[in-house]
């Protein structure tokens, strides 16, 4: 690895054509709220790597370039002062911050690739520059690796909170055309900004839509089980790793199968994912969340902002061959990316709402998330698995993650939580991923025979094991939540025979009354994935017996549940949504 030697930071005046402040979009509320929740995400920031000649760039030519893409985007010269306040200020001029480096003396007369050259500029960005994004500077880094006087590479970090993937193609695109020649484009209506998208959301069909997009994850939470991946939990400790598997085999297959089917590369893939965790977990549909692009419509195709946003969706899985199975899996994808766009802060507040009402946590990071190879770098290596630490909070049980560049595809596969997601359970779900396509790339397989290609054991349910409001549920894990939350012995879980989870609680300062055992409860609940809060509390003024009979006076007795939501039994026990 070629380290790059520091030379200054050069800093190069722009002048946007107006200051001006305003709400913020839905997709920068949206990543701000992000941010607040996980700041230290490698995520927070999306690469744009410069195109350069062979032989480098004048590097006065590509500041101009770079000041001229600052002056036509306005979110690139956007602050968030009022932080967690979701507005948006446009600054009108300024100074950007250009890091110089050059090569170190013993390889500036080497003959250096164009990757190796990338390579080092990213690492020197990553080693270099902060990491943590700061809501009140202009949402980039830029790094430029010289020779001399010429730009011999670049790279453009933008916060996430101004751009997503698809829109850093479009930096990237236009910042070439710059580069060859830095007063184009020009004229002409200026592009769609931020400030006119805020104001776009919030008024006609896109509030309509807004607004239906929040009834739809309302009605989804309220249903499905908060997480799609519930396993018995390992001794496994220490940074989550993340496995990486590189597959031209599996990109082969994903060809046939989108030819075969007329359908896209993202539904087959999911229609993969989907059948595979249908099996291992015993769901008979996968309730899951993905990303929804949001760029529907001629003014948000080649729109510089953040617009994709986690939108909730559900796959049957039961009773479907693979190619039905596919289908499913694409109408499932337009429902999702027709409720893409709302309020995230609405979002959270009905979660909240919902979440103490079942006894629940939900995690909003991407279950599945699919990039192309148009919207994101995608490394040409050999096939294989290779595994790197993931350590970033979140408390997601698993992540697909789907790179296709559709000669090969790279699957990567982690989750929060080391002892939820071990090594092995971790190679199993991608090879079986790859297995069933490849399966399934030959000819369309029945119901049956996608669960032998899968060739994965559901979980084990034995008696620990409760279906309560359609979840699989560990009674082990739910005691050990109310071990931790009133102290051992003093509280016993047990499962009435309407499948409802019942606490017999010691009263006391923890559980002075339903309601404070409940909020006790919930307020432990975070990072327990087997685990939810009881239906109903029972306090006594002695400590429950083994049966979790009450000994002693019952001092309160109730949900714990605030008066408003207490009527919702929160009790489906039908078992629809299971596969026996």
């Amino acid at each position: 690895m070629i380290d790059l030697v520091r030379r200054e930071v050069r800093q190069v005046p722009f002048s946007g054509s107006r200051t001006a402040k305003g709400p913020a979009t839905f997709g920068q509320t949206d990543i701000l709220q992000w941010y607040g929740q996980q700041p230290d995400s490698p995520d927070v920031w999306v690469p744009v790597t410069l195109a350069l000649p062979r032989n480098g760039q004048k590097l006065a030519h590509v500041l101009s370039a770079l000041a001229r893409l600052v002056e036509r985007h306005e979110v690139l010269r956007t602050v968030y002062p009022e932080f967690p306040s979701p507005v948006q200020h446009v600054v009108g001029s300024g100074r950007l911050g250009v890091h110089l480096c050059s090569l170190p003396r013993q390889a500036a007369a080497a003959e250096v690739s164009r990757t190796e050259l990338d390579e080092a500029l990213r690492a020197y960005v990553v080693s270099r520059l902060p990491r943590l994004y700061d809501h009140t500077e202009l949402p980039l880094h830029i790094a430029l690796a010289l020779r001399g006087d010429s730009v011999i590479a670049g790279i453009v970090e933008i916060a996430h909170a101004a751009v997503d993937y698809q829109a850093a193609a479009v930096v990237g695109d236009e910042l070439a055309v710059l580069l060859r020649s830095p007063r184009t484009p020009s004229g002409g209506a200026p592009p769609y900004q931020p400030l006119e998208r805020a104001a776009d959301e919030r008024t006609g069909e896109a509030a309509g839509s807004a607004a239906a997009a929040l009834r739809n994850w309302e009605e989804w939470l309220r249903r499905v089980p908060p997480s799609p991946y519930p396993i018995e939990r390992t001794a496994e400790a220490g940074t989550p790793l993340m496995g990486k598997l590189h597959s031209r085999a599996l990109a082969i297959g994903v060809t046939r199968l989108s030819r075969r089917t007329g359908l896209s590369r993202p539904s087959v893939l999911l229609a993969a994912v989907s059948a595979v965790l249908s099996r291992r977990t015993g769901y008979a549909e996968t309730a899951l969340t993905a990303m929804a692009a949001n760029r529907s419509g001629p003014r948000l195709s080649d729109y510089v902002g953040t617009l994709a946003q986690v939108t909730p969706m559900t796959v049957r899985v039961a009773g479907a061959g693979f190619d039905e199975l596919v289908r499913r899996s694409w109408a499932a994808t337009i429902r999702a990316g027709m409720r893409g766009a709302y309020d995230a802060q609405l979002r959270q507040a009905i979660a909240a709402r919902v979440q103490e009402e079942r006894g629940v946590v939900f995690c909003f990071d991407p279950v599945f998330n699919y990039y192309s190879a148009a919207a994101h770098s995608v490394q040409d290596v050999p096939s294989g698995l290779t595994w790197e630490p993931r350590g970033v909070t979140t408390e997601a049980p698993v992540r697909f993650e789907c790179f296709d560049a559709t000669d090969h595809v790279v699957l990567r596969l982690w989750g929060g939580h080391p002892g939820h997601l071990s090594r092995a359970e971790t190679e199993a779900l991608l090879r079986a991923v790859e297995r069933l396509v490849l399966k399934a790339s030959l000819r369309d397989l029945s119901a049956e025979e996608v669960t032998e290609a899968v060739a994965l054991r559901t979980v084990d349910r034995g008696a620990d094991w409760v279906l309560v409001d359609s979840c699989w549920i560990q009674l082990s894990e739910v005691q050990r939540l109310l071990d931790d939350v009133f102290g051992a012995g003093r509280a016993h879980v047990s499962c009435d025979t309407g499948r409802q989870l019942v606490a017999h609680v010691r009263a006391g300062s923890t559980a002075a009354s339903a309601r404070t055992a409940h909020q006790a409860c919930m307020k432990a609940l975070p990072g327990r994935l087997n685990a939810m809060a009881p239906a109903r509390y029972i306090l006594c003024d002695g400590a429950p017996g083994p049966a979790a009979a009450c000994h002693g006076r019952v001092v309160d007795d109730g949900s714990g549940r605030t008066p408003s939501d207490s009527s919702e039994p929160w009790n489906s026990g039908d078992g629809l949504h299971v596969r026996h």
